[in-house]
């Protein structure tokens, strides 16, 4: 065997071991079953546009995954803008990402910063809605009474975040989605249909929403 073919062996050998060890690793990682996610995604989708009216122009913001993909947050997004095009003429003007490190995060509670919101109501002061894949901000008193002047609907989708029903009532947010509270060991029936993911899985907070 000459030099030429030697290497050649070699190089094939070494990418043949790499792509075993990938495998290997990407099949020992967790699975994780997006269904819930996908459910939350397109009942949040029916909930906005029958809010709306199945009309007008929203804007998305959800957390920057940095350099790491997100794949429940994707599922989230993808089955909320496959949905919205279903259900009426709401379509999504922009979709804004809001960085966080770790120690702004324990700041907020999670919740996005108060500026960066502000921020993006200024910059989009005409659109139908906002609508947040992460927890609603802490405002000023003054901040919130200004929201109530704006014809701007308020939706969020996130944890639980205590005073949301506060806010709801306050008139300051429209409609909020959040993870139901159930028991570790509690026996859930076989979902068949979206809505009975969803329903196993989270509750909408609103006005006019069932409890």
């Amino acid at each position: 065997m000459n030099q030429k073919t030697f290497s050649q062996v070699a190089l094939i050998l070494v990418l043949a071991t790499l792509s075993v060890w990938m495998l290997r690793r990407s099949s020992d990682r967790p699975k994780i079953d997006l269904n819930p996610y996908q459910a939350l995604g397109a009942i949040a989708a029916e909930e906005t546009s029958k809010l709306l009216g199945q009309q007008g122009q929203i804007v998305i913001v959800r957390p920057d995954p940095g350099d790491d993909r997100d794949p429940v947050m994707e599922a989230q997004l993808a089955a909320f803008q496959s949905r919205l095009k279903k259900t009426g003429k709401v379509v999504v003007r922009a979709t804004e990402t809001v960085r966080m490190d770790s120690f702004l995060s324990m700041r907020t509670g999670g919740a996005m910063p108060p500026d960066q919101f502000l921020g993006l109501l200024k910059k989009y002061s005409d659109v139908a809605a906002f609508v947040l894949f992460i927890g609603f901000p802490a405002l000023s008193n003054q901040e919130m009474t200004e929201l109530k002047t704006r014809s701007t609907k308020h939706i969020v989708v996130s944890a639980a975040i205590p005073g949301y029903e506060a806010l709801i009532e306050q008139g300051v947010l429209h409609l909020a989605i959040v993870p139901r509270t159930r028991s570790a060991d509690q026996a859930l029936p076989s979902a068949k249909t979206l809505r009975e993911v969803f329903d196993q899985e989270y509750v909408i907070l609103g006005r006019d929403a069932t409890r």
